[in-house]
């Protein structure tokens, strides 16, 4: 018969029990991503520093700036202006209802940014059997089977009918499904539309659909996802977004920044897409990708739990 770690009285028990948890704990905080808080208002940071410092795994607590990752919060206290209705393709996507927009303070949103090591990440939609994971929690058992500690999982893409990505899906440099130039309805097709790939090289690059089917050769790609809309493309916020949009949903994407470091990002308040592009631009993204609505999920070992109401197809992970 095995013999329990904490045989003993049940006062000595619980405490046996505590200082077990204890361990377990640090060797959780030892894995998990350093957290870093950053607080942005109007573009300019006002609060920078660290906040609750953890040990990246394998890395130095000195220079994150090759970490595994590092967890920022992004804030920003947005005013809706009278009349400043932007652009927008009624049908294809979001729009606010009857273009309303008004002349009050918005609530200050919050925006989740995980800045992630290229090398460290994956992508995954089928387990063994070629069944969809769809949750998180068979990712992540899977992952820690073969060895691998899980600091980091996202939903991917948009995905389609019976558990297939809506547009094109490579991982560990097999192309699974291919790109999608369809016209239609929905944020998907709300143009541009783009890619998100990470290269044999490691180097990571989102790109517009065009602009993939022109420069870019599957061969040579590790993992990428297509979803839509671009949020923002070189520098500059997608067009067809209104301002004042009353299209409110919790949100997660992709960015690049002007120094090709990658953020995983996720906001913690219902937004629309136009705030939350200016977010991610007021941060120096140069591209970004939209991958869903309301169903996002941003998991962060040792800050949050794995648990999620609605399935997943692509899932993006972030492993050492």
């Amino acid at each position: 018969m095995q013999k329990s770690i904490c045989s003993a009285p049940p006062s000595i028990t619980a405490r046996c029990l505590f200082i077990v948890l204890s361990v377990l704990s640090v060797q959780s905080a030892y894995a998990a991503c350093e957290v870093i808080s950053d607080e942005v208002a109007n573009g300019q940071v006002v609060n920078g520093g660290v906040s609750d410092k953890k040990q990246v795994a394998g890395m130095s607590s000195g220079d994150n700036s090759q970490a595994v990752c590092s967890v920022f919060q992004w804030r920003i206290k947005e005013k809706a202006s009278k009349g400043e209705a932007g652009k927008g393709e009624a049908g294809k996507g979001e729009t606010s209802k009857n273009g309303a927009t008004d002349n009050k303070t918005s609530e200050k949103k919050t925006i989740t940014a995980v800045r992630v090591n290229p090398k460290h990440v994956t992508l995954h939609w089928q387990d063994a059997s070629n069944q969809p994971y769809t949750r998180l929690s068979p990712l992540q058992s899977a992952l820690a089977s073969a060895g691998k500690t899980v600091l980091v999982l996202m939903n991917a893409g948009i995905y389609s009918a019976n558990q297939q990505p809506a547009g094109l899906h490579i991982e560990q440099g097999q192309q699974l499904k291919s790109l999608n130039t369809q016209s239609g309805k929905g944020n998907f097709h709300l143009m541009p539309n783009g890619v998100f790939l990470i290269n044999e090289k490691n180097q990571p690059s989102i790109t517009t659909t065009a602009a993939y089917q022109r420069y870019h050769a599957s061969g040579s790609i590790r993992l990428a996802t297509q979803s839509g809309p671009m949020l923002v493309i070189d520098g500059k916020v997608n067009a067809q977004f209104i301002r004042n949009s009353q299209s409110l949903y919790m949100r997660n994407a992709v960015c690049i920044t002007s120094a090709q470091q990658l953020y995983f990002v996720a906001t913690q308040q219902p937004i629309n897409l136009y705030d939350f592009a200016t977010v991610l631009r007021q941060n120096d993204c140069d591209n970004a990708l939209y991958l869903d609505g309301s169903i996002s999920k941003l998991y962060i070992d040792g800050v949050n739990t794995l648990f999620h109401f609605h399935p997943f197809v692509g899932i993006l992970a972030v492993t050492v």
